[in-house]
Formats: C-alpha cells, structure tokens, sequence
C-alpha cells in the first residue's frame, strides 16, 4: 500500500497538474485561432477529468508516458508481491515479452492506453530484474568496454529507426538493454564531467518532460517554420536546446523552489 500511494504522489498527481495546464492550453491556442490543435477540448470538470483518465487527447503525445508508467508500475508491483524467485521473475518477462509482441502486432492505436502499456511493460521488467540481480551479473566496466558499448548502441539506435514492425520493436528493446549497461558502465567514473552531466541531466528528465514537447517543440517549430525562413535542421537544433535550456531554469527557479509546485508538478515529497 505504501508503496501504490508512492506512485500515486510521484506520476499520477503531476500527471493530473499537467494535463490540466496542457488542455488549458490547448483549449486557448484553438479558441484564440493562434494554433490549431485538431481535437474537441472541454474545460467543463467532468468531461476534462474524463479526458485525463482516459487519455483522451493525444496531440503530441506530451504525456502518455507517466500516465502508462504509472499502470505499469501498479500492476506490476501486485505481481511482483507473489513473485520471490528468479526463475519465475525469468518466465514474467518471457509472457511480458510476448503480450508486448503481440499488442506490436494486433492492438489498433486506437486501444492506445493497452497497447502502449502492454508495448511498454516489458522495459520495466528488464529493468526490475537487473535491479534486483545486478549483484549477480559479472561485468566490469572499462573504458575500452563503454566505447564498445557505446559504438554497439549506436549501431543499433541506427538500425532501429530504420526498420518497422517486429524487428523495430525487437531491436528497441535491445537498445533499451544496451543502454542500461552504457549508463551501468559511466556511473563507474562518477568523477568525469561526462559522467556529471548526465548525473544533471538525468535527475531533472521529469522537468524537460514535462515542459520540452507540449509547449515549446509546439510553439517554437511552428513559429520558427510559419514566420521566418531558417533551414528545418536548424530550427529543429534551436528547438530542441531552447527545450533544455528553458525547463531547466524553469525547474531551478520555480518548480522545486516551492514545497506546493515540488508536490504537484514533480510529485516529490515535502
């Protein structure tokens, strides 16, 4: 129970808080004509709770992630209640993976809540096991091995988001997989400034979240491509430094500067 009102407090309360600034203004941009946002958007309490617990509006995707997480999170922690052994953690995560193979293949995107959580369980169980097994795993980090890593992850992010369908979601997988162990690998020079920023970085992902994609992607790549002439790749490299840059102030000025914005928006306690 402690634990269910932990992620309660951590992603649905800042689920919430978003979504009713993000409708809001989404609500505005379409009733002041200065973005059209195709989606019927209410602000009467009832249908906006509705939308929410539904995920309802789904321009942008901005927040279905913490929304997903937080089920899987749930329904994985009653399950894990009954689970102490690790051959059965193993067989989980082999009906995981084929529940998620299958909601890849069946599951139209209009059952979006199961599909995106069935797709997605399967990261959270690898990542439960490595946690708990870590200590179990033999595997030094160098620095010959993290560029190897590295290269490998690279190699593989490349031929990921050039192929589609099964092997797409195969190979994200494993290049969820490498990435856990390039993360593993850094964390062993905690010293290096590489190592410090992603440190920096990592510890305030929820902030550029929850601000970078609704509201300033939206507003800076449409403005940057309506009124001025600048070359996409360009205005996409504005866009994507103006969305950390901007959040990251945001956060250290405001959002965890105030005990009732730490609670609400970032669901940290105070």
């Amino acid at each position: 129970k402690k634990f269910s009102f932990h992620q309660v407090r951590r992603l649905l309360i800042p689920y919430f808080a978003w979504s009713i600034i993000l409708y809001t203004f989404y609500f505005l941009l379409n009733n002041l004509n200065i973005i059209s946002i195709p989606e019927d958007i209410s602000l009467n309490p009832i249908y906006l709770f509705s939308d929410i617990l539904i995920y309802n509006v789904r321009t942008g995707n901005a927040l279905w992630f913490v929304y997903i997480l937080f089920i899987i999170y749930i329904v994985s922690y009653l399950i894990h209640s009954f689970i102490d052994k690790k051959a059965t953690n193993i067989f989980l995560i082999i009906i995981v993976l084929c529940l998620g193979f299958s909601a890849n293949i069946y599951l139209k995107d209009e059952m979006f809540v199961l599909k995106r959580f069935l797709v997605m369980w399967i990261y959270y169980e690898i990542g439960t096991f490595i946690g708990i097994y870590i200590k179990d795993i033999s595997f030094k980090a160098n620095k010959v091995l993290s560029i190897i890593l590295l290269g490998l992850y690279a190699f593989v992010f490349i031929l990921y988001i050039n192929s589609n369908g099964i092997i797409s979601y195969s190979l994200k997988i494993i290049c969820a997989l490498l990435a856990v162990f390039v993360l593993y690998s850094l964390s062993k020079y905690n010293n290096s400034w590489f190592y410090r920023v992603f440190n920096y970085i990592g510890k305030r992902t929820s902030i550029i979240y929850y601000i970078h994609n609704p509201y300033i992607v939206l507003i800076l790549i449409t403005g940057l491509t309506m009124y001025t002439r600048l070359n996409i790749v360009i205005s996409i490299a504005i866009t994507f430094s103006v969305g950390f840059i901007v959040p990251l102030i945001i956060g250290e000025l405001i959002l965890t500067r105030i005990k009732i914005t730490k609670l609400i928006f970032l669901g940290e306690k105070i």
